[in-house]
């Protein structure tokens, strides 16, 4: 009051001074420095959160090592939405605080063809968050992810998978989907006299599966050529997709101050590391049974022996996903 009493003319003065303008700005003083503290706190936690995933990834200053992330795989701040901070070389995105609408960020390569996989941790989530992968540009650029009116499919916080696709802004074509999760088993069963049936038991879609919160781990396959999208929530059953446009990159949509996630792993490519692995062990073993010498293999006896034929396995099976990278 004495500051602002220089500044005044007497008729304002009169009016600030009374005891209900008093009151009034009391509350107001008490109010904003509430909200402060609120705002300090997010970002404490939010500090707390990043230093946690910098000790995890070992990128820290004098840890030595780099993230395996390549750089076109990261968060593209380019397409980061209102209050979206970026950390950690792209590698961390957080929400500021101040900004109330749900804002998107978007990452990965350009690809309209092959397989791309991601893994990301869930650092914190205290209300609606999505993931999925959309067409861009979006229509609208915020808000919920389930009320877009371009097409995206996502996977919600609750475990619920939605599809949106092009419509009017009265009737936008969204659907809740309840897809058969992956890992179904097939029965035969033979009658005498009437033959063979086979029979394919599907797994019942439960969301609780799907369901994410802080620390979760979970696992994306985008595959552009058969135009599939898999969902794992914290290496559980996976999950599918169908008629995902080639188009599409991935996405995060959230709105809380202080939420955010963090890119552990991204890969791109027709064959990928750890198909590659896979493919590896079944010439080794194909190559084994091959062999006229049954008997075990030291590690020097294997490099003679199975050097020539587990090359010509490998570079026979790359011939035939047409060609490896």
């Amino acid at each position: 009051l004495k500051v602002l009493r220089p500044l005044m003319s007497l008729n304002e003065w009169n009016k600030l001074s009374s005891a209900k303008q008093r009151k009034k700005m009391r509350k107001i003083a008490a109010r904003d420095q509430k909200d402060e503290l609120v705002r300090s706190r997010l970002m404490d936690e939010a500090n707390a959160e990043e230093q946690k995933v910098e000790s995890a990834l070992s990128i820290g200053s004098g840890s030595g090592r780099l993230s395996t992330v390549p750089t076109d795989q990261r968060f593209d701040a380019l397409t980061a939405g209102r209050g979206m901070q970026l950390s950690q070389g792209g590698l961390v995105v957080r929400k500021a605080p101040g900004v109330s609408t749900p804002t998107y960020i978007f990452w990965g390569s350009q690809l309209a063809q092959g397989i791309s996989r991601w893994a990301l941790r869930i650092d914190r989530k205290r209300s609606s968050f999505y993931i999925g992968a959309a067409v861009m540009p979006l229509d609208p650029d915020e808000g919920f992810a389930k009320y877009l009116q371009t097409s995206a499919w996502m996977l919600s916080d609750s475990g619920i998978l939605f599809q949106t696709q092009q419509g009017t802004s009265r009737n936008p074509l969204r659907d809740r989907l309840m897809p058969s999760p992956d890992g179904g088993h097939t029965v035969e069963l033979t009658i005498p006299s009437l033959g063979t049936a086979m029979f394919t038991a599907k797994n019942k879609y439960r969301k609780h599966r799907y369901a994410f919160k802080d620390g979760s781990l979970i696992k994306m396959e985008l595959d552009r050529d058969s135009r599939t999208l898999r969902f794992c929530v914290d290496n559980k059953q996976w999950v599918t997709l169908t008629g995902v446009s080639n188009y599409a990159r991935p996405f995060l949509n959230f709105f809380t101050a202080g939420d955010g996630a963090t890119l552990l792993q991204a890969e791109d490519g027709r064959s990928i590391a750890s198909d590659l692995i896979s493919v590896a062990m079944f010439c080794t073993v194909s190559c084994r049974q091959k062999m006229a010498d049954p008997s075990p293999l030291t590690l020097v006896e294997s490099k003679q022996k199975l050097a020539l034929p587990l090359n010509s396995c490998l570079q026979q099976i790359c011939a035939e996903l047409g060609g490896c990278q």
